[in-house]
């Protein structure tokens, strides 16, 4: 007798912590919708500014390439802002985990498209100097370190004004 009770009780507990949870998941899903479509937006500029470039330069393009890159994204992304809406769902949304994940998502997107922008014009964009430059920003900045951010390519700019 006390073998079935015992499996009772179990089964109701393991029916309660599946309610809980899948009413969490249906919330957090609600909450993610309209970051999935900020997400997706951004990586198809990303993708579309690439495949510019690449037709820019003569880089034959492949699409199976180029969607599998953005496919692994996707789901990288999407993974980070599924964290971020679920942990900002658990604080209450205390800190906005959902916006930052977001946000932080499309500055690494914009940094890629603007390297192919810049790329497009001949020039080649060195993000780690950047880093570097603004970390040292409350120094003095000798103007040498303002160089190399910011680079035209002249091996390419060569070939491109010969064709």
């Amino acid at each position: 007798m006390m073998e079935n009770e015992t499996k009772i009780i179990e089964s109701i507990g393991s029916v309660s912590v599946m309610a809980i949870a899948s009413n969490y998941l249906v919330i957090a899903l609600q909450n993610m919708v309209i970051w999935i479509i900020c997400m997706f937006a951004v990586i198809l500029c990303d993708l579309i500014a690439g495949v510019i470039h690449a037709l820019m330069e003569d880089i034959p393009v492949r699409a199976s390439k180029a969607f599998r890159r953005t496919f692994g994204k996707s789901v990288v992304y999407f993974a980070v802002v599924a964290m971020a809406v679920l942990l900002n769902i658990a604080t209450k949304g205390e800190y906005k985990l959902d916006k930052w994940a977001v946000l932080a998502v499309a500055f690494v997107e914009s940094l890629s498209i603007g390297g192919h922008i810049l790329a497009m014009r001949g020039y080649k964009f060195n993000p780690i100097m950047l880093v570097k430059v603004l970390a040292k920003k409350k120094y003095e900045i000798a103007s040498e370190e303002l160089e190399g951010i910011v680079e035209k390519k002249e091996v390419e700019n060569e070939q491109r004004n010969k064709k």
